[in-house]
């Protein structure tokens, strides 16, 4: 599949058949989020991402605390939890970016697999949501230097949501400068 194919074939995708997805299939769609760009120099210790898998019932169940519009995530077969090492680089600070730049990898390449995904974020500056995020951290025993970034739901779609309204292109673009309101 074309990869603009893919970009414009991603939904968000909260509802799942009770289908297993293998580990071969996840290993490939991890293959993906490491190729995806990371600021700093191509070495090694600037790819920061970390990815917890997670396919145990009560866990996925305690991934979600309580929160009514979160309950999709106990339903998927597999949540990968996508995390940033930040003692990779400490002087470095667009964690979240970075690795929402290796998840976009991963949804796009689980579309091609006939898979599919849900972007959940974990509140990761909002200051409303501290205990949220603790709570978190406490489920998933992460230490300090271990920045929760998002959790990302998979496994093969239930649904078909239709797609999202777009803005016109004319409407967010600008040459040479700012032209707008």
């Amino acid at each position: 599949m074309a990869v603009l194919e893919c970009i414009k074939r991603r939904r968000s995708i909260r509802k799942y058949k009770n289908r297993e997805v293998s580990d071969e299939v996840v290993r490939r769609l991890l293959d993906a989020a490491r190729h995806g760009p990371f600021g700093g120099p191509a070495k090694i210790e600037c790819q920061l991402w970390e990815f917890i898998i997670v396919r145990d019932s009560a866990t996925k169940l305690a991934l979600t605390h309580d929160n009514e519009e979160r309950k999709f995530v106990a339903s998927a077969p597999v949540v990968i939890v996508c995390c940033a090492d930040t003692t990779k680089d400490p002087a470095y600070r667009d964690y979240d970016i970075t690795v929402a730049l290796a998840v976009e990898n991963v949804m796009l390449a689980a579309v091609e697999m006939g898979l599919g995904s849900c972007y959940v974020t974990c509140y990761g500056n909002h200051v409303a949501h501290e205990r949220e995020r603790e709570l978190l951290r406490e489920v998933l025993k992460l230490p300090d230097h271990i920045r929760l970034v998002c959790l990302l739901t998979l496994g093969y779609p239930d649904e078909e949501p239709l797609p999202k309204p777009l803005r016109e292109l004319d409407e967010m673009t600008h040459f040479e400068r700012w032209k707008g309101k």
